[in-house]
């Protein structure tokens, strides 16, 4: 699987995924390009078995994660300090380690219409 990485050079170069599974640890903002798999599991360590995500009519999936600077600079995430200013459950430290968000496009090549045509995609997430 092919990836622009926007974190480490801004998109500039394309990478080779060669993990089976994603990881994160640390921040990540990476587009997947021309990805073949309708489905998608995702496997966390937290509450829940995951998530499986099914994509109809787009080609590429985003995974992003802030990590901690962005985190603290997001009003409505947590970051290594817990501060009392924000409700609860927002206030929670450390949100960016509990979170990734993953979501189909069409990224790399935007899709273009001329007048009157119509495109349609979607994606569905399900609880496992």
């Amino acid at each position: 699987r092919s990836f622009i990485d926007k974190v480490t050079d801004n998109g500039a170069t394309l990478h080779v995924e060669s993990r089976e599974s994603v990881t994160v640890a640390g921040e990540v903002d990476r587009v997947y390009r021309d990805v073949s798999a309708d489905v998608i599991s995702l496997a966390g360590s937290g509450i829940g078995a995951g998530v499986v995500l099914v994509k109809k009519g787009f080609s590429d999936v985003v995974v992003w994660n802030p990590w901690v600077d962005k985190a603290k600079a997001m009003a409505d995430f947590g970051d290594e300090e817990p501060t009392g200013d924000i409700p609860a459950p927002l206030s929670r430290p450390s949100q960016y380690k509990n979170m990734i968000c993953i979501e189909f496009g069409e990224v790399s090549t935007p899709v273009t219409l001329p007048a009157g045509q119509t495109w349609e995609a979607g994606q569905t997430l399900v609880a496992a």
